[in-house]
């Protein structure tokens, strides 16, 4: 059998997701502009601090925004309708900030824009989810058409900043803007996201979704991964591109370069998430992530010259798009019922708001006051093993869980998921979980976080301020090392 051409479009999939596939395409290439923000801040004369604030500011949009216009679509079905004044306004205040030169104001119009812009995103994802379980697709498979269009909108983004200036790109991204809002209007229809399933409206879904993820032991610490993992994806979203501006004569050049490299990387990880997930589990997906992220920090910590770290890049597809898949599918799957765009609202908060919000304000500190390699020290050292002591004692919940998601793809259910404590199968099928491996991972969360909670108050001061000297190598870093391995164990 030949080639078909048509495979580039719809990538083996039913021919109602090309539309959808090429939203993704278009309102990511829209989306890479954001990576040059950081250079164009500093090209505006701000501060390192004051850069650092600015990047914080998009995380502090991403608690508010995704949860509270996911909440707002969720209770009127009026998910389109959201996701269209999002669209609008949030290309409008974007392109508003290259005409910004104070500070406080621009704080203001960043703030705006991402409020606006964060929400697009969580309900473009609640669309690609509707869809794909409709006509059997894979979530991972439309993502990496998102993935394709922020590599070369970041390349392009790039190529333009180095010839004409970074001004340019705002008009870039403000027409192709107009491009994809007609893509959304015309060929994205308001069922994607469930809008008239049948549902009754829903009054409190916030504190629905947050009562469940406080009452599972699973889906609470999902989140507080999502939440660290969120620290770390941070650090190299925020700052990365800033560090090799500074180490490059041509800064411009390489930064395109690593955008895309980066995002390209997505392509792969995408396709191929659903049947990684489906082989290895949750559990072991995030282990594969966290793995990704150390090797990334590492080499950050001793890098000189960037051109030579360009291949590193390609982890990028692991821990953001292998991370994002794997915590998508699992927590729509454990949404309560109707409560899905609010769930991954929640997602978004957790991972690119309060995580990448923590990175952005202590990242600038650390950057300014101690040098970009000590903030890769502490990503190496400090947040990944605390992950994985974070995904330890849930394997068993996540198994679980994993297994249902599967059943229910094998036996063809794509609709109407009925949300029973918080696990979801297929229509009028109910499925508790075992109160046994309940009980018994609470009683495991018990006993582990008072340890590493003693270990964290006793061991991390001295074991920063060693980070901070810069000093690795010395005999006390060795020691709160050894003491906090031997406290654990």
């Amino acid at each position: 059998m030949g080639f078909r051409p048509m495979f580039l479009l719809d990538a083996g999939e039913a021919k109602e997701l090309v539309p959808l596939k090429m939203f993704f395409v278009v309102h990511n290439y829209c989306y890479s502009l954001v990576a040059y923000l950081p250079i164009f801040f500093e090209e505006a004369d701000f501060t390192k601090s004051e850069i650092g604030i600015l990047l914080a500011i998009p995380c502090i949009c991403t608690i508010i925004g995704p949860p509270v216009w996911g909440a707002i679509a969720d209770a009127l079905h009026r998910h389109k309708h959201v996701h269209v004044l999002c669209h609008i306004t949030s290309a409008l205040f974007i392109f508003a900030i290259q005409f910004v030169h104070s500070f406080p104001l621009m704080c203001v119009t960043v703030f705006a824009a991402y409020c606006q812009m964060v929400p697009t995103l969580a309900l473009l994802d609640l669309a690609a989810m509707k869809l794909t379980a409709r006509h059997d697709g894979d979530f991972g498979k439309q993502r990496l058409y998102g993935a394709f269009g922020y590599g070369v909108g970041g390349y392009i983004s790039g190529v333009m900043a180095s010839a004409v200036g970074l001004k340019w790109c705002f008009t870039m991204m403000l027409g192709v803007s107009c491009i994809s809002l007609l893509i959304l209007l015309w060929y994205i229809p308001a069922t994607s996201y469930g809008d008239n399933d049948g549902h009754p409206r829903q009054k409190d879904l916030l504190r629905s979704s947050a009562r469940e993820i406080v009452r599972r032991p699973d889906v609470l610490m999902l989140f507080v991964v999502a939440l660290v993992a969120g620290v770390s994806g941070g650090f190299i979203d925020s700052y990365l591109f800033l560090n090799v501006y500074d180490l490059s004569d041509d800064g411009a050049t390489i930064v395109s370069v690593f955008v895309a490299v980066q995002t390209l990387s997505e392509i792969p990880l995408f396709f191929a998430s659903n049947s990684m997930i489906e082989k290895f589990g949750t559990a072991v997906c995030l282990v594969i992530v966290v793995a990704a992220f150390f090797v990334r920090d590492i080499v950050y910590t001793y890098m000189e010259q960037p051109w030579y770290i360009v291949p590193i890049e390609t982890l990028h597809g692991v821990t953001f798009g292998l991370l994002l898949a794997t915590l998508t599918t699992y927590l729509y799957g454990a949404a309560p019922k109707g409560a899905a765009g609010t769930m991954i609202g929640l997602l978004s908060a957790f991972l690119r708001g309060i995580g990448a919000g923590i990175a952005s304000l202590v990242g600038g500190y650390i950057y300014e006051d101690y040098g970009v390699r000590t903030m890769w020290k502490i990503g190496a050292f400090g947040l990944v093993p605390f992950t994985l002591l974070l995904v330890g004692p849930t394997i068993g919940l996540f198994a679980k869980m994993d297994e249902h998601l599967i059943d229910k793809r094998l036996s063809g259910l794509s609709e109407s998921f009925v949300a029973i404590d918080g696990l979801q199968v297929g229509p009028n099928q109910t499925v508790e979980p075992e109160p046994r491996l309940m009980e018994e991972t609470r009683e495991l969360l018990k006993l582990v976080f008072p340890v590493v909670g003693t270990t964290v108050l006793e061991y991390l001061p001295g074991f920063v301020s060693v980070l901070l000297a810069g000093n690795m190598d010395s005999p006390n870093a060795q020691h709160y090392v050894d003491a906090a391995a031997i406290s654990v164990m």
